[in-house]
């Protein structure tokens, strides 16, 4: 899940192209290819990473230093966007992890995605005064190493081995066959540009998961989600 935060006011001053944009986690995946993207489209797009220096050639995209998970490096990254641009007119909330494993033997991954729409939506709600406002996008399974790189659970319950490895396969393969992140990037364009908030979910894996949680009786879309994952029962 990606949250985009996008200056209303600021934005409709300027032209598209001349729009100021900055992504976080833009080392790789869909971070790095909706950097690249719209940079290819006009806009000025700084490209946070924890280590730039590590970070291969981007073509438009400039690089700055931005560990989220650390206030001064996010205070700085900003004061040297605005040092440089003036301004930022977009921020693509994009940096993340994985972890693979259950709850039980996790710190509730799930739940911190529950807690970003939930706090995305409240933003919107809050922000919107200011000319700011907030817009959800929701990628389905995208061609990047995000899984690959994931870390495993510290201390494995015996209980979940079987089930664990056999759904890790499978979000595997679905990855592997999965859309590469150019889709991902074109829908945070149109974030972007949106004229009010939304979820705009990506892909037809997505869109179909999206409609059939509004529209299908529970048990059926529950049912649905165990198969493609490969859950039990």
């Amino acid at each position: 899940m990606i949250t985009i935060m996008d200056g209303r006011v600021e934005r409709n001053a300027v032209t598209a192209k001349e729009q100021v944009v900055l992504v976080t986690g833009a080392s790789s995946g869909i971070g790095k290819a909706t950097a690249e993207y719209l940079a290819a489209r006009g806009y000025r797009v700084f490209a946070g990473a924890r280590r730039p220096d590590a970070v291969g050639l981007l073509h438009g995209p400039e690089l700055v230093a931005l560990d989220v998970t650390d206030d001064a490096s996010v205070s700085a990254a900003v004061a040297s966007v605005i040092d440089k641009a003036g301004r930022i007119d977009a921020l693509v909330n994009n940096a993340g992890s994985s972890i693979l494993g259950a709850v039980e033997e996790t710190s509730i991954y799930a739940a911190s995605k529950h807690a970003i729409e939930g706090l995305s939506e409240s933003m919107d709600h809050e922000v919107r005064g200011f000319g700011v406002r907030v817009v959800l996008v929701e990628p389905g399974f995208t061609r990047t190493n995000i899984d690959a790189a994931s870390p495993r659970a510290e201390n494995p319950l015996d209980a979940y081995a079987v089930q664990r490895e056999r759904v890790v396969n499978n979000i595997n393969h679905q990855i592997a066959d999965a859309p590469d992140p150019t889709a991902a990037a074109a829908t945070i364009e149109r974030a972007i540009n949106a004229s009010r908030f939304t979820r705009l979910p990506v892909g037809g894996q997505a869109a179909l998961l999206s409609r059939l949680r509004r529209w299908m009786p529970p048990g059926m879309v529950d049912r649905s989600l165990r198969k493609t994952l490969s859950l039990d029962g």
